[in-house]
């Protein structure tokens, strides 16, 4: 069935696109977060960096290399018992405006010694840009019937 253009008019109006887009990031809060973890399973920091200092003892850096060979041997992961990366969520901080930020009681300790590794990196930022732009397009498309 057609829209007549006063429908199709009230549509777009009634799209409330803040409030559709903070209904979408948050959807894809957990894939934020796996991209996160994937770039500290990769021992590298938001900038691109490795993550820094390296581990002290060579016996230490075998042994996290064991139980993860992704980064370079000595890079921390900062993973060992999972509590770290399980602590990571992405918190609204007002309109369209989110952090990932750490809930585990050892996340200040590590930000102090190695740096604030909450974040994404340019390439994992533009993935999850390209994931919220088109589930809010869709939504949009499915409200509006366009």
């Amino acid at each position: 069935m057609a829209q007549t253009r006063r429908q199709l008019a009230d549509k777009l109006r009634a799209f409330n696109f803040e409030a559709e887009a903070d209904k979408i990031i948050m959807k894809n809060a957990d894939f934020a977060i796996r991209l996160n973890q994937n770039q500290l399973l990769d021992g590298e920091m938001p900038n691109d960096k490795p993550i820094e200092p390296s581990y002290l003892g060579n016996s230490y850096a075998a042994f996290k290399n064991k139980k993860n060979p992704r980064p370079t041997l000595g890079t921390p992961d900062l993973n060992l018992t999972g509590g770290n990366y399980n602590g990571i969520r992405l918190v609204k901080k007002s309109v369209l405006t989110y952090s990932l930020e750490n809930i585990n009681s050892k996340a200040p300790s590590l930000i102090k010694k190695y740096g604030n590794y909450m974040g994404l990196q340019k390439i994992n930022l533009k993935s999850l840009t390209y994931r919220n732009d088109t589930d809010l397009f869709n939504e949009w498309r499915r409200k509006t019937g366009l």
